[in-house]
């Protein structure tokens, strides 16, 4: 004799419950894909640990610990050397002046001051200290003329866990700066370098009216197990050049497929519950015939 239907029913809801609980368990005991060990790179003008670099004083100027220039126009010079962090900014640039826009000579951004570096101590292009300056200055002064060139800056960071990310970060640039991610330098005997096949987080804002504008940037790049690059092309056209830059926010969306197998677990369970009931039903419509 089939069970009553009440009965049936009970073992069916029995059974969900059974089912979804098996789920949850494994929803629980095994979350999304964490992400393990997110990437770290720093911004400009700080110190290998992400501290804030003191301002250069005097007539020295200091060096960046994580930045380093790869590519002067024209290939001068003998890169990679240290970025510079030069001792005085020029105005309008952001932090230019005490008292203006956050710390004197940086930009405070989410609570960490960044400093502005560049490829010449005084962040003079005009400056003959510039490798590459494709301005010869008119006699006699060796600071006479106006730079137009483009220099890279790279740094490279660790991945242990590769896949797509999405990387975000200020950038602020006297004039134009491009941030990449992998890729390789072409144009190494020009004026102009560039990066090919890279991925192209964003660049500074050059509109009117906006030069040392501070600018967030965000894009998603496919990183490599293993090291991966990061570059800065800085294109200077006029009588200065910099580039700031702050640390690099990742972030790593990756569904995890267990807990869609605790979810394929209840549904198999329930529908044999449901297979079962159909059986029993069939069997009583016959012995009451």
């Amino acid at each position: 004799m089939a069970p009553p239907l009440k009965l049936q029913s009970r073992r069916v809801a029995a059974g969900l419950t059974l089912g979804l609980g098996l789920a949850g368990c494994l929803v629980a005991a095994a979350p999304a894909r964490a992400v393990s060990a997110i990437p770290t790179l720093y911004g400009t003008g700080v110190s290998a640990s992400g501290q804030t670099i003191t301002k250069p004083t005097g007539s020295t100027p200091g060096t960046d610990a994580n930045w380093q220039i790869i590519q002067y126009p024209s290939n001068a010079g003998s890169p990679p050397t240290a970025a510079l962090l030069p001792t005085n900014t020029p105005n309008p640039w952001i932090g230019s002046v005490s008292g203006q826009a956050d710390d004197n000579n940086g930009s405070t951004i989410d609570g960490v001051t960044y400093r502005w570096i560049s490829s010449s101590p005084s962040a003079d292009a005009r400056s003959i200290t510039v490798p590459g300056n494709n301005v010869t200055p008119p006699p006699p002064s060796p600071y006479g003329g106006l730079g137009d060139f483009t220099y890279i800056l790279q740094q490279t960071f660790n991945v242990t866990n590769p896949g797509p990310y999405q990387l975000s970060l200020n950038l602020i640039s006297d004039n134009k700066a491009s941030f990449y991610i992998n890729g390789s330098i072409v144009g190494g005997n020009t004026t102009k370098p560039s990066i090919a096949g890279g991925t192209l987080i964003g660049s500074s804002d050059t509109g009117a009216g906006n030069l040392g504008k501070n600018y967030t940037i965000a894009n998603w790049a496919t990183l490599n197990a293993g090291v991966n690059t990061a570059y800065i092309v800085v294109e200077d056209l006029g009588q200065f050049t910099g580039v700031l830059s702050s640390n690099v926010s990742f972030s790593q969306d990756v569904p995890g497929p267990l807990p869609l197998l605790g979810a394929g677990a209840a549904f198999n369970w329930s529908r044999r519950l449901r297979r079962r009931l159909q059986a029993g039903s069939t069997l009583t419509a016959v012995k009451t015939s």
